[in-house]
């Protein structure tokens, strides 16, 4: 059992290991767009992106970055939405929604770079 004074350190080593992780998801993500820009991403390809997104919401707002987990939502919503709406299949993405969503990933990721917007608790 970790004393109370340790915590606060057990704390951090795990808030960065996250920190760490929620930045790779947000890498393959921002991958996943660029080969969406092309027309090269399978159905497998947007959902695996959605789950990245929806990993990214929990363990961000977990971890205090309230506002990265609120975009993150937002992401995942959209990849949802594209992934239900058999727009992965017909090619109809509108660039400009797939440009919206880059520029959610790219906010977001600027947070994750920074503090915690949040108190967590550690």
């Amino acid at each position: 059992m970790v004393g109370l004074t340790e915590r606060p350190a057990a704390f951090a080593t795990i808030a960065a290991h996250a920190r760490r992780t929620n930045l790779a998801r947000a890498r393959n993500i921002a991958a996943a767009f660029e080969t969406a820009a092309t027309g090269g991403l399978d159905r497998a390809g947007w959902s695996a992106a959605e789950r990245a997104a929806h990993q990214l919401a929990g363990s961000a707002g977990t971890f205090g970055f309230s506002g990265v987990s609120e975009r993150a939502l937002v992401l995942e919503h959209f990849l949802h939405d594209v992934i239900t709406s058999g727009a992965v299949t017909s090619g109809t993405i509108p660039p400009e929604r797939l440009a919206q969503a880059r520029a959610w990933l790219a906010e977001l990721t600027d947070q994750l770079a920074g503090e915690p917007d949040t108190d967590c608790g550690g």
